[in-house]
């Protein structure tokens, strides 16, 4: 007869429980940026991920909106205005490395500001759209997957003190809850797939 320690036991499912919660946090985070790839017309929320690199090489770099001032022009361009000149091509490139499909120039009548064309929703523009949502996606599940295996090895952690009942408890709640938040992010995908085939 093993006799576990309720307190062990609690501490194991509590690890579960975090688990769940960053999943949660990961899924919001998903969907939020899902919003980002966006077939309407300009929207200045479609910039809202891209991250400017500095020379502190600070991790994710720096917002967008620390360093312009985004607008929409007309329904199929944006503006962005720089605050500083010496900014504007590193915001420029930051802009084409977003993986967003845009393509800005800057505008001949002010060197301070981007121009950003959205492009009409043709086949090209559908599949960099697509593929923009593929990418979102495995990045998401990766981060699921590296959870789950961060909660497993909290669980292992307890070693004896746990029991193989309270263990398997443990790891098939983790496991449920990485089923359903993959499952989540798929449903997702295929709504955002549609919307873009209907472009």
């Amino acid at each position: 007869f093993f006799d576990e320690n309720n307190d062990t036991l609690e501490l194991a499912m509590k690890e579960a429980s975090n688990g769940e919660i960053k999943m949660n946090q990961l899924f919001v985070e998903f969907t939020n940026n899902l919003r980002e790839v966006s077939t309407r017309p300009a929207n200045p929320a479609l910039l809202d991920s891209v991250r400017i690199a500095d020379k502190d090489n600070k991790k994710g770099g720096t917002a967008l909106s620390a360093l312009a001032t985004v607008s929409a022009r007309d329904g199929r361009t944006l503006t962005v205005t720089v605050f500083d000149p010496a900014s504007v091509k590193n915001v420029e490139n930051a802009i084409r490395a977003a993986n967003l499909g845009l393509n800005p120039m800057i505008d001949n009548t002010m060197d301070t500001r981007l121009l950003v064309p959205v492009q009409n929703v043709g086949k090209e523009w559908r599949d960099k759209l697509k593929k923009a949502v593929q990418e979102r996606e495995s990045s998401t599940l990766l981060a699921i997957r590296n959870e789950r295996m961060r909660v497993r090895n909290a669980i292992k952690k307890f070693g004896t003190k746990l029991s193989k009942q309270g263990k398997r408890d443990a790891e098939n709640e983790i496991q449920d809850q990485t089923d359903t938040f993959t499952k989540k992010v798929a449903e997702q995908v295929k709504l955002k797939l549609k919307e873009i085939e209907k472009a």
